[in-house]
């Protein structure tokens, strides 16, 4: 390039679904992944009627960084606030579609304690919510698994 007067120019730009490139605020692809995980979600909570006492569990990318299961809950959560629910009498409602736990690498997990807060809830609602980051808990795990 240099015999022939040329210049390259090289602009690096992070692309990860999991917003975790430090100091980068917004990397591509992260909010379209938040969002198609919220309807993914919107379309498979509406099994929550299907059985009596559901769990269904969102696994969401991220073993270090729990953005993309925190961002994909909150967009979830927006579209079920503009949902209007038929009222009591029928099995879907605003509580039985809602989040009932986030849970992401960055914060403790303490299995036994939200085991019996999610129990209250499945005993009030009929089902259970739960969005779970892949690296969540798995401090934990591995600390139980070793002691």
């Amino acid at each position: 390039l240099d015999k022939h007067g040329g210049k390259v120019v090289v602009v690096g730009m992070p692309k990860t679904i999991d917003n975790d490139v430090f100091p980068i605020v917004q990397t591509f692809g992260a909010d379209t992944a938040a969002e198609q995980g919220s309807i993914f979600f919107k379309n498979v909570v509406s099994e929550s009627s299907a059985n009596p006492r559901m769990l269904i569990i969102h696994e969401v990318m991220g073993r270090d960084s729990g953005y993309l299961t925190a961002a994909t809950a909150r967009k979830y959560r927006a579209s079920i606030k503009a949902t209007k629910f038929i009222g009591p009498g029928f099995t879907s409602t605003q509580k039985s579609r809602d989040i009932h736990a986030v849970w992401i690498p960055e914060l403790g997990l303490d299995i036994a304690a939200e085991g019996e807060r999610l129990k209250k809830i499945m005993d009030e609602v009929g089902c259970v919510n739960v969005f779970l980051s892949e690296g969540a808990g798995v401090g934990e795990i591995v600390a139980e698994l070793e002691a």
